[in-house]
């Protein structure tokens, strides 16, 4: 298995490496009213985009990932308030069970 996942990033880096060496030109960037003009590679603005989608898909989990601990927080916290009150429901009904025979002097 180890040498299958070697295989794979070794295919991906070599991919990687041709993607590089075709896409060397160079691209300008301008954002609207802003006076300056950035020139890069095509290759780093397409790996730049990349790593921006990756990054705000990853915040996006992790707020998700946090909301989700929180209800799971509060689900624990109510299974407990509820275990509680069944066993308070089970003791009473358990000292409420004697038998009439008991209760006569």
């Amino acid at each position: 298995m180890k040498w299958l996942l070697r295989m794979i990033w070794i295919l991906a880096m070599a991919l990687i490496t041709l993607f590089v060496v075709e896409n060397r030109q160079g691209v300008s960037l301008t954002f609207f009213w802003l006076p300056w003009m950035l020139e890069l590679p095509l290759y780093l603005l397409i790996v730049a985009c990349f790593v921006c989608g990756f990054t705000l898909a990853w915040l996006g989990k992790l707020v998700e990932r946090h909301r989700l601990k929180h209800t799971i927080s509060q689900q624990r916290q109510r299974i407990l308030a509820l275990e509680n009150q069944i066993e308070g429901l089970q003791h009473e009904s358990t000292l409420g069970a004697r038998p009439d025979s008991a209760l006569i002097p």
